[in-house]
């Protein structure tokens, strides 16, 4: 397995460990945006050379490919602890290099 690969594994483990710890009062629309940001970052990180998933970006590539996915506010607010799961996901690869 690459060492990309792992990076990835470890947030995607990272991220169901948040998904796990939210609390039930929480809406079942939080857990699926939580998704569909994952989906987002997996494929940004994915790229060669990867783009950094910041709230912008993210939000941006969100709005193309689900329908009403959180704007860029949204994400720093509501979702910015998950977004960071992701940001460092994209730190731990580009420090792959040097």
């Amino acid at each position: 397995m690459s060492r990309i690969s792992m990076i990835l594994n470890a947030a995607k483990s990272r991220s169901q460990t948040f998904l796990e710890a939210i609390p039930s009062t929480r809406t079942e629309k939080f857990r699926r945006n939580c998704l569909n940001i994952e989906a987002i970052c997996l494929q940004l990180l994915s790229l060669r050379p990867p783009r950094e998933p910041t709230s912008k970006v993210v939000s941006e590539e969100g709005g193309i490919k689900f329908v009403r996915f959180p704007r860029k506010q949204t994400l720093d607010n509501a979702y910015a602890s998950y977004l960071g799961i992701w940001r460092e996901a994209y730190d731990e690869i580009c420090n792959l290099g040097g």
